[in-house]
């Protein structure tokens, strides 16, 4: 991936992830802006990967304009992690930005994000959905700070009550 928010680093970065979903791994993003503008999002279908940057501001995943996708990154499989990065929509305003969650993990245990901004979604920063078919337990956000987007974190759980033991904390 280039990380100049110019070229669109979408094949780039799923090729890295799954890459690292073989055995578990982590994708590392050094500073720059990397610019997701096209395709469905970035999927992370393999165990124990985590997706992180060099600090928040250093490291930032950009939505671009032309992201068609329901959700910047999806999340399918167990004990995935974002940490130590930004994730900002295209534009300065949420609704000049295309209609998208940032993160959503379906079903995946022991999920968590650490030490990670949310500028500018126009959806939900993290959503975490659980189903009879897919448990969701022991996800976790920390040190998060959720600023102009147009929801924060939502947990999801059908009448089966398969979203549990998710904590939040130190979120603004």
């Amino acid at each position: 991936a280039v990380g100049n928010n110019v070229a669109n680093d979408v094949t780039a970065i799923q090729n890295a992830i799954n890459a690292a979903a073989v055995a578990g791994g982590t994708v590392y993003f050094p500073p720059g802006v990397y610019l997701i503008n096209s395709g469905t999002g970035l999927t992370i279908s393999g165990v124990a990967v985590t997706l992180m940057g060099a600090g928040v501001g250093a490291s930032i995943l950009n939505m671009g304009a032309s992201f068609a996708g329901t959700s910047l990154i999806n999340i399918t499989a167990n004990n995935g992690e974002i940490r130590d990065i930004s994730i900002h929509g295209a534009n300065t305003t949420t609704t000049s930005n295309p209609a998208a969650h940032a993160i959503t993990n379906t079903g995946a245990q022991t999920f968590r994000v650490f030490n990670t901004t949310f500028l500018n979604i126009n959806g939900y920063a993290i959503r975490a959905i659980g189903t009879a078919s897919n448990t969701l337990h022991g996800g976790m956000v920390h040190n998060t700070k959720i600023q102009s987007c147009a929801g924060g974190i939502y947990i999801l759980s059908d009448s089966t009550a398969t979203a549990a033991n998710f904590m939040i904390s130190n979120v603004f």
